[in-house]
């Protein structure tokens, strides 16, 4: 309604308390307009936040599939990297004692075919040593020849036969008799 204004302190109260009322109102709308638009506002940048994060966690998770394939097949590479290298390691070893072995197979061949032509050195000096004494024996025109014949043939049959009958006979005792 309307008041009247008589001036009394009654009225002027209650118009001030409804101005007031007013007045506190409209601020009050205004702060939620201004809330309202700030809310929408933060709702948009939070979207925005919203779509950027999970566009980051998709990039993410993109990174650690990749990082997670990458390691997987650097890993099976090493594998058999490793596997390679230890095939080839043993191969090595195994043709290092191949070698160790054919070299020493080498060497002792060598030493054989060095002892026998030794051995052939000395028999054909031993011959040549005896074939001169033969022909110094009988070309000489002393008395004593059979005798000079004689001590030959058994330095001959002391130095070769003996020798072979010990081993032949095992060390019997008979073969040492006979000279």
């Amino acid at each position: 309604g309307v008041l009247k204004l008589l001036g009394s302190s009654k009225s002027l109260d209650i118009i001030s308390l409804d101005y007031r009322q007013k007045m506190l109102l409209r601020e009050m709308a205004k702060t939620e307009r201004a809330m309202l638009a700030q809310l929408n506002s933060l709702s948009t940048e939070c979207a925005f936040v919203e779509d950027t994060t999970q566009m980051v966690s998709f990039g993410l998770n993109t990174v650690n599939e990749a990082i997670f394939w990458t390691e997987y097949d650097l890993r099976s590479k090493l594998k058999r990297l490793e596997s390679e290298r230890e095939a080839h390691h043993r191969l090595h070893e195994h043709e290092s004692s191949w070698r160790q072995i054919l070299e020493n197979h080498e060497m002792t061949q060598a030493r054989k075919a060095l002892s026998l032509h030794l051995q052939t050195l000395q028999i054909e000096l031993e011959d040549m040593a005896w074939q001169k004494c033969f022909t110094e024996a009988w070309a000489s025109t002393e008395p004593d020849n059979a005798r000079i014949f004689r001590d030959i043939v058994r330095e001959l049959l002391t130095t070769d036969l003996q020798p072979w009958l010990e081993r032949t006979m095992g060390g019997v005792d008979h073969a040492t008799e006979l000279f």
